[in-house]
């Protein structure tokens, strides 16, 4: 799989909300930008992009893009962390699209473990100051 970027960007809702309602009216009328292809998070504050890119979670997300662990508790082992923060911080960053979880079946036995997969290789972050 090519991984790709993603951009985090700052913006004020109501910008957000501006741009998000504009671009709608221009694709309803048939206008066409690449930019709006582009993978974009948008966070409206500072305090909320840290709530959830914590240094734990930037350092989960190295992980699983060096190492490919091939399941979570493995991903707690090279983490150093407990099995369940990490599935924790697993969910939400796969709930925000940064990677996927696969299921694979374990050896000889019925059950699945939860492989974390990159989905990005890059992460931008964006931060206006106008």
């Amino acid at each position: 799989m090519k991984l790709r970027t993603i951009k985090i960007r700052l913006k004020e809702k109501a910008a957000a909300r501006q741009e998000a309602l504009e671009i709608a009216r221009r694709l309803d009328a048939g206008e066409r930008d690449p930019r709006w292809a582009e993978e974009v998070l948008t966070f409206h504050t500072f305090d909320s992009l840290r709530s959830v890119l914590t240094d734990e979670r930037i350092e989960l997300l190295r992980l699983i893009h060096q190492r490919r662990p091939p399941s979570l508790t493995e991903l707690a082992a090279l983490s150093g962390r407990d099995l369940k923060r990490i599935s924790e911080d697993v969910r939400r960053l796969a709930l925000l699209g940064f990677i996927e979880v696969e299921k694979a079946p374990v050896a000889g036995g019925k059950t699945k473990q939860k492989a974390p997969r990159p989905r990005y290789d890059t992460v931008l972050v964006e931060i206006p100051l106008t």
